[in-house]
């Protein structure tokens, strides 16, 4: 049985374009999200998050009442964060300060 490159002739110099189409592939799928998925889940608690974002505790919890942040509750009071999605989630919010505001001026007339 041949092989499919020896059933198609690229005549002068098809090595090079079949070389090329192999890279142009390569680099699709290299910068592809479906390739580039993150390997590993890192969970942490509020503190450590609030440490890694350089904010109080306080603020971390504001991110999660605006909407910004999601947070996984474990249990009745142990609540923990996805690093990686915390940080994919506030560069995909158009403006974390607004929701900030608007959550804190919320909070505000409700005392």
């Amino acid at each position: 049985m041949e092989s499919a490159s020896s059933l198609v002739n690229f005549g002068e110099g098809g090595g090079s374009l079949l070389r090329e189409l192999n890279f142009r592939l390569f680099a699709f799928f290299r910068c592809s999200r479906v390739v580039q998925m993150k390997a590993t889940i890192e969970i942490i608690d509020k503190p450590e998050l609030a440490k890694r974002l350089q904010v109080s505790t306080r603020q971390v919890e504001l991110l999660v009442n605006a909407g910004v942040i999601n947070q996984l509750k474990l249990g009745g009071r142990a609540i923990r964060f996805d690093f990686h999605e915390v940080i994919d989630s506030i560069k995909a919010h158009p403006d974390v300060a607004k929701a900030l505001r608007d959550k804190r001026e919320e909070l505000e007339k409700k005392k």
